[in-house]
């Protein structure tokens, strides 16, 4: 089938609602998908039925199809003229409004938190081709559980990652994993929609499964109590937590068999064997998942032993123990020691070299155990197995390849069931929450099928790292450059621990003392670096130190200069104010002095008029010889002539001096400042 048909067509059934529906109503929404992929073209019975056949490969009569229209008046409406049918105008309106391709939506909105690199059309190729594969085998899974006496289905094989690319599996599980309701819930309904196909093609209704979900009898295989433990890590350990809730919730007993038992003892003390084979130190888990190498027991056990001071195997082996008694106690799982056949009956050799042969892989007695586990479930069973509703034992398994052969081997209903399936069919008929969806969709998860190396491989390498460091960082290191050169001189074919060992401590041991001498050789790098640097440091500091001092000095000397003059002005202006003073004064005494010497002369004058010039002619010879000796004496004393001007300047001086005193004005002080400022 066409996969937009398959996803148009689920969207076109769960358009309404998401509830339980009658068989005729499920029939009738293939009818509607029919006239939606063929934008509602009327259609007379005959082309109909061809259409359902070659678009869904179902055969409907003609009389179904009446009974289908007749019944749906207001979702069909009928021709009379050319006896053609189609879709009502208000029916096709109200299908082609409901969003029928919210896949692609969601495809859309990951991309953007995917983290890889990838186009949205490569993205919808890859997805779209693994809802393809997982719609195409459900509905052929799911067929052959209503099959009363189906011939063998050889198509009928589980979604495998061998299918897909590496990067394919990765972009697949991560999608599945996104945190995304309107997507968990869309992937359960195309799943729903395989359950709802299955019953049409086989003449079932709703009530074939809801009373065939009680009273089921579950046998619980090795690998899911690996996965109930938490041993296949922390995502698949909570989703089988659900899904024993879900089964222990519903009424199914759970038991394991004596076989189970014994393979989860046996490969418990197989594992711990393994890890005391070769001696290590603490060891990061996270190593294993660098090697893309799915969770399994060795990573259980350093994700254990990370964070203990006490971490002997025996203490380990007590704590798997006691988390399966615990399982045993929450589950009220039981073990059944009954065996009703002869342990060496031939048939148990004949199943285990077909399942051998379909796994290509594994050890003898692993595959003995499923042929022991197998024949167990038909001899429960009995001849009780002709439908799902009359038969009660089924072997719950994740093993793909298993499965495989159970769909090649049994005619009736299968012995094994797939988790994902029966949690399908719990989810649709008996509760739903989003917490069920996600769970559901994580069954869905691929596993990584192009590992590296095995667990036992890694485990060797690991440990090698281990004996010359504990240093989880330096772990993932030295693991990443094994990964980069593909374990090339470490592996190489060989399966001796001690090979692997030695050749995984030689490995280290080399990476190691080349990074030791790559970090003396980065010390002396960083020494010269160190001392070119404070060399510079130095230089820079003195620089910024001499370059604040000359700051500073500057800024003195700014500040040395306003000071300087501020004090010239205020001098120069005291000065202002004390000269008009020392003119006046200056001035007045050479006023005195004419005045005085003019009165002498008027003096002399009146003398001699009043008293005549005979007794006055004596004494002005005598008070000009007294002038003459005067000058002559100052001659003596001073050394020069006297001159007025000299006088008269030398007097005002005195002024000057005397005046500026009383204007606090120091002439010298001024001339020094003066000189100052000329040198700044």
């Amino acid at each position: 089938m066409n996969l937009q048909t398959l996803i148009r067509s689920s969207a076109i059934i769960y358009a309404d609602e998401f509830n339980q529906k009658t068989t005729i109503t499920i029939r009738r929404k293939f009818v509607e998908s029919v006239f939606m992929n063929n934008d509602n073209k009327p259609l007379n019975i005959n082309s109909l039925v061809d259409e359902i056949e070659n678009s869904f490969k179902l055969t409907f009569s003609e009389d179904e199809i009446r009974e289908i229209v007749n019944k749906s008046d207001e979702i069909f409406e009928i021709n009379n003229l050319n006896m053609t049918i189609s879709l009502t105008q208000k029916r096709y309106g109200v299908l082609n409004r409901k969003e029928l391709f919210q896949i692609d939506q969601c495809i859309h909105e990951y991309i953007p938190t995917s983290s890889y690199v990838i186009n949205e059309k490569q993205m919808n190729e890859i997805i779209m081709k693994y809802l393809y594969h997982l719609l195409n085998t459900n509905i052929q899974l799911y067929t052959h559980i209503l099959k009363s006496n189906s011939t063998n289905l050889n198509n009928a094989v589980p979604v495998v990652s061998k299918q897909f690319s590496k990067i394919e599996v990765c972009v697949i599980n991560e999608f599945l994993l996104w945190d995304n309701k309107k997507k968990n819930e869309l992937i359960f309904k195309l799943v729903s929609f395989c359950i709802e196909y299955s019953l049409v093609a086989n003449n079932s209704n709703d009530s074939m499964f809801l009373n065939a979900l009680k009273n089921k009898q579950f046998y619980l295989d090795n690998n899911v109590l690996y996965r109930a433990i938490g041993i296949d890590g922390e995502i698949r350990k909570k989703i089988t937590d659900i899904f024993l809730q879900r089964c222990f919730n519903n009424g199914q007993k759970l038991f394991i068999s004596k076989f189970s038992k014994a393979e989860f003892l046996e490969t418990i003390d197989f594992h711990i064997r393994q890890l005391q084979r070769v001696p290590f130190g603490k060891i990061n888990p996270n190593l294993f998942r660098q090697c893309n190498c799915n969770d399994g027991f060795y990573e259980f056990y350093h994700s254990w032993r990370k964070n203990r001071l006490t971490y002997g195997f025996v203490t380990f082996k007590a704590y798997l123990l006691s988390i399966y008694d615990s399982l045993l106690k929450k589950y009220k799982i039981e073990e059944d020691y009954k065996i009703p056949f002869d342990k060496n009956d031939p048939i148990i050799d004949k199943y285990k070299d077909e399942i051998a042969g379909i796994k290509n892989e594994g050890h003898d007695e692993s595959h003995k155990i499923d042929a022991q586990n197998l024949y167990l479930i038909e001899k429960k069973r009995g001849n009780n197995d002709i439908n799902i509703k009359d038969t009660k034992f089924y072997l719950i398994t994740t093993d793909r390849k298993l499965k495989q052969w159970d769909e090649y081997h049994s005619e009736r209903q299968p012995l094994t069931l797939l988790p994902s399936h029966w949690m399908g069919l719990l989810i649709k008929y008996v509760s739903r929450t989003s917490d069920d969806f996600a769970s559901f969709v994580s069954f869905l998860r691929l596993p990584h099928h192009d590992a590296l190396l095995d667990e036992f491989e890694i485990q060797n390498i690991v440990a090698g790292i281990s004996e010359y460091t504990e240093d989880f960082k330096t772990q993932e290191i030295i693991m990443q450059r094994m990964i980069e050169c593909k374990f090339e001189n470490i592996v190489c074919g060989q399966r001796e621990s001690s090979s692997i060992l030695n050749n995984a401590k030689r490995f280290t041991k080399n990476f190691l003392e080349e990074e030791y001498k790559k970090q003396l050789s980065d010390k002396d790098s960083e020494k010269v670096d160190l001392e070119t640097a404070h060399s510079k440091f130095l230089e820079t500091k003195q620089n910024e130190y001499e370059e604040e001092i000359n700051k500073i000095k500057q800024q003195q000397k700014n500040e040395k200069t306003e000071n300087i003059i501020r004090e010239i002005e205020s001098i120069n202006k005291r000065k202002e104010n004390a000269l008009p003073r020392i003119k006046k004064k200056s001035d007045d005494e050479k006023v005195k002095f004419i005045i005085g010497f003019t009165l002498y002369y008027i003096a002399l004058i009146i003398a001699t008029c009043k008293i005549g010039w005979n007794i006055m002619e004596p004494i002005t010879y005598f008070l000009g010889f007294g002038g003459t000796v005067s000058l002559y004496v100052y001659f003596c004393i001073k050394g020069n002539n006297f001159d007025f001007r000299k006088y008269f300047s030398n007097r005002r001086k005195q002024i000057e001096t005397e005046i500026y005193a009383e204007y606090d004005i120091n002439i010298d002080e001024l001339n020094e400042l003066e000189e100052e400022l000329r040198l700044l």
